[in-house]
Order: C-alpha cells, then sequence, then structure tokens
C-alpha cells in the first residue's frame, strides 16, 4: 500500500522489453538504502518489487499485464520517474490510499498555468469515467491529486508548485501518457451497487423510517 506522497524522483537506466515482459533499471539516490531486494517500490504508481539492488540503481520485473495496462513499457532511458517506498503499519496517510494496481492509462490534453498552480487536463477511457468524483482522489503515475473539475471522458486538477517541482510531471507535455489509479472507495461501492441494483434503490427511495416490517424485509427479525 502506498499513499501518493513522491519520496524521490528517479530516472531510468535501462528498459529491456521481451517475451516474458520487462525488466527495468532505475537510478534511485535516497531510498535506495531504506528498500531491500524483495521490498516494494511505486515506480510512476505501479508497485513493482525490488529484484537486485547496486550502489546507485535497482532492478524490477514487469510482468506483461502489469506492462499491458500502465506506462512501463514506454519508458525510455533518461526518462524521470516517481518513487515511493510501500508504506509501513505504523505510518501516517498524507495522500490517500494507493495500492500500486494501476487500472488505465490516460493522456495529458492541456497544462495551463493559473497563478501558483498548473492546470492539466487528462483524458480517460470511457468505461473509467463512471470513477471521477468531483474533489474526490485520484493517482496520476503515483501523484495523489484532487480531482479539480470532471467533463465527458476527462478530468481537470491543479498542480501546486511544491508537487510540480519535486515529480515527474512537470515533464509532462500534451500527448504524454499517465498511469492512472482511480479512488478505491468509489471503484468499490460503484461494483457492489451495480451488482447489488436493490441497494441502490433503497439508498435513493425516500425514508420511512424504522419499523418492524422494515426490519422483517431486512432479514432483522
Amino acid at each position: 500500500m502506498f499513499t501518493g506522497i513522491v519520496e524521490e524522483v528517479g530516472q531510468v537506466v535501462r528498459n529491456r522489453i521481451s517475451t516474458d515482459g520487462l525488466k527495468l533499471v532505475i537510478r534511485a539516490r535516497d531510498l535506495l538504502s531504506q528498500v531491500p531486494v524483495g521490498g516494494s517500490i511505486a515506480v510512476e504508481g505501479v508497485c513493482l518489487t525490488v529484484t537486485a539492488r547496486e550502489s546507485e540503481t535497482f532492478t524490477a520485473d514487469v510482468m506483461p499485464v502489469t506492462a499491458a495496462h500502465s506506462t512501463l513499457e514506454s519508458l525510455s532511458p533518461g526518462t524521470f520517474v516517481n518513487l515511493e517506498r510501500a508504506m509501513p503499519a505504523m505510518g501516517r496517510f498524507d495522500g490517500h490510499i494507493v495500492t500500486g494496481h494501476v487500472d488505465c492509462t490516460g493522456e495529458v490534453t492541456t497544462i495551463t498555468e493559473s497563478g501558483n498552480a498548473h492546470l492539466v487536463q487528462v483524458r480517460v477511457p470511457a468505461t473509467f469515467s463512471r470513477y471521477l468524483v468531483l474533489q474526490g482522489s485520484i493517482a496520476l503515475d503515483g501523484i495523489s491529486l484532487t480531482i479539480a473539475d470532471v467533463s465527458p471522458g476527462a478530468f481537470l486538477t491543479s498542480i501546486i508548485p511544491h508537487t510540480w517541482v519535486h515529480t515527474s510531471i512537470r515533464h509532462k507535455h500534451p500527448g504524454s501518457g499517465v498511469n492512472l489509479e482511480y479512488d478505491i472507495i468509489a471503484k468499490h461501492v460503484y461494483h457492489y451497487l451495480s451488482h447489488h441494483p436493490d441497494q441502490a434503490t433503497m439508498l435513493t427511495a425516500p425514508s420511512q423510517g424504522l419499523s418492524r416490517e422494515l426490519l422483517r424485509e431486512q432479514g432483522f427479525l
């Protein structure tokens, strides 16, 4: 589990693509001494396992299914990537719940300046628009962000100066692909209600108050 608070921006050294998947080699500084071989680290929002570690780099294997649902396959040597260690059990949430399991990729359509912020609009696949909640959370390349506006097939987020300077988002441009992980609570609620339409009706129906009949209908009597 992660929080979406980027700890370091690393840089891709090598990205070897084969029929078995990818093997990423990434240069990092501060995090290397704190992530052992076998430990988890989020790279651009994707949870990966450290399989080898040198003095300035670490290696991670990427399965084909992960490569197919993320931007990792397109990372070229020199690309800057967001890094975050897995959250310890006693850690605190400064962002939101991020699993490191990317749902899909989106595409940056516009980046504009607004006061001290950068407004970034991202196009998303139509089937994932249902998880976009105004003022809700979303992880973009592993960065915990707030959705500032929602439009058909897209969302807008506002990047504060600190996040802009200390993450890989400042290297993006219109046309850049980004990894998206939607809020896990929104996904679970949508999934539950879509498979239990009777519960959705109960939530929207006018309250009838508490009665023995209602308790009996719900199995309490």
